[in-house]
């Protein structure tokens, strides 16, 4: 049966019956290109199955089509309303008039493809007669290519589809008549490394984004929700107006926060931390105590003139050091009006013997351009060090200060056991830099590593400095382990 059949008319099944191909991409059932002579939409698709006349459920029987693809329908690809069983094995309904599959009773389909169907992939909806059995089931190697994959009008009836596994939601929009469609599509889903772009089709869509996946959007759109592993990537399109916003109903961050370690973190709105793994657990405050076993803290800075940092009680804040107990842990908005997904907006450098802590709360890195001064915690978790590198991670929170403060502060040392309640961030004595005529003049208590580059990026010196060192150079300017320097 391979080949490609141009039918004249509507090709109806009334009976039991096996109609099997040599393969989706070897048997194909279109329409003929000569308008076919029917009057009623209900004559006008590729295949109808229904009941003949005096067959009753108890006689249905079974119909199993396999292996074939119908398209070009004058209506839908596929019209079922019988009360016999249904399966479809290995098709594709594609390029229909209307909808791929329309389903008045039951369908189970197994490996079924549609794909630019005019009116959406499967259609559910009651016909005449109408059949209690209706459902439609289907597995996971199914797909469904049309913006509308699957729908019906019946949008308060859940079981009329039975989806193969938890990557498939439901939606339900109400339109202002009070009318309703339920949707079943398919959580977007980026994967690491991959990149994928969302206009305003993907609305009210929820959305996953893999670690190293990235996301553009390019247009205006009400995401529902949103979750991004920590290092995932949604990039926002630049909006036209103030009106034009990118927002979700709920923004989470899946992020390894456990096992007591401070991760410098930042959030555009409000949020609970809440466990991954016992959904019942979750703070919505700081624990208290911070001597307590378990629970989940939040620290900042006391104030801007010394890097001291102390515990908050009343919420978690925007910007600052998070922690929790053993246990995995996300980060869940808890704003009641949409949050808007957009870049962070950098501020301006310190000019004062000053300490801020800055969060990149938007959902794409942002890269410094202010000349700033900054301190990043370190993958140990106990101390923010210097960073030449200018581009924070989404969500990512550092510490800024002025050119004198860095110029003698290698790092800031987070003080010991500091969940358990010791509250300061202790300054390190690091090294310092002066110059000489011709010389750069390392000032170190303890040894250190020493990188000094010439404007043209040449590497000048690259070594472990001791304490008065002195590093020959011609005059110029020259970037000390990222303080720029003069040299006469």
């Amino acid at each position: 049966m391979e080949g490609t059949y141009e039918l004249p008319s509507q090709l109806t099944i009334t009976k039991p019956m096996v109609l099997n191909g040599a393969g989706m991409d070897k048997t194909v059932i279109k329409a003929g290109t000569a308008d076919w002579a029917h009057t009623y939409n209900a004559d006008l698709n590729m295949i109808a199955i229904e009941n003949a006349t005096g067959i009753t459920p108890a006689e249905g029987g079974e119909v199993v089509i396999s292996n074939l693809t119908a398209s070009n329908a004058k209506r839908n690809g596929l019209n079922v309303q019988t009360s016999m069983a249904v399966k479809l094995d290995f098709v594709t309904l594609k390029d229909n008039t209307a909808a791929g599959l329309v389903v008045h009773s039951k369908v189970d389909a197994t490996d079924m493809h549609t794909s630019g169907n005019a009116w959406g992939g499967v259609n559910i909806d009651k016909g005449t007669p109408e059949y209690s059995t209706l459902c439609f089931t289907f597995d996971a190697n199914s797909t469904f290519a049309e913006k509308a994959p699957i729908y019906s009008e019946l949008y308060d009836q859940e079981k009329i589809v039975v989806v193969p596994d938890d990557s498939w939601e439901r939606l339900v929009q109400m339109s202002a008549e009070s009318k309703g469609v339920a949707m079943w599509l398919k959580r977007l889903i980026v994967t690491a490394g991959q990149t994928l772009t969302a206009d305003v089709t993907y609305a009210n869509r929820n959305v996953y984004i893999e670690n190293t996946g990235t996301l553009n959007v390019t247009a205006p759109l009400a995401l529902a929700k949103v979750t991004m592993e920590e290092g995932a990537r949604l990039v926002p399109t630049s909006p036209a107006t103030t009106t034009d916003k990118i927002t979700a109903t709920t923004l989470q961050l899946n992020t390894p926060l456990k096992d007591s370690e401070w991760k410098a973190f930042g959030f555009p709105s409000t949020y609970k931390v809440q466990s991954t793994t016992e959904p019942a657990t979750e703070y919505t405050q700081p624990t208290a105590d911070p001597k307590a076993n378990t629970g989940a803290w939040y620290a900042t800075l006391k104030g801007t003139s010394s890097p001291e940092f102390e515990y908050k009680t009343d919420e978690f804040g925007q910007a600052g050091l998070l922690s929790a107990t053993t246990g995995e842990y996300a980060i869940v908005s808890t704003a009641a009006d949409p949050i808007e997904l957009k870049a962070a907006t950098e501020p301006d450098a310190p000019t004062t013997a000053t300490f801020t802590i800055f969060a990149n709360t938007g959902t794409d890195e942002l890269t410094l351009t202010k000349n700033q001064y900054v301190y990043k915690l370190n993958a140990a978790s106990n101390e923010f060090v210097q960073c030449t590198e200018k581009t924070l991670k989404p969500f990512e929170s550092v510490i800024f200060t002025d050119a004198s403060t860095y110029s003698t502060l290698r790092s800031l040392r987070l003080g010991d056991n500091i969940v358990t309640g010791t509250q300061e961030i202790e300054p390190v004595e690091g090294y310092y830099v002066t110059t000489d005529r011709g010389a750069i003049m390392i000032h170190t208590a303890e040894p250190v590593q020493v990188l000094i580059v010439e404007m043209s990026g040449r590497i000048a010196y690259k070594g472990i400095a001791t304490d008065g060192q002195r590093v020959m150079v011609p005059a110029g300017i020259y970037a000390v382990n990222g303080q720029l320097v003069r040299v006469k």
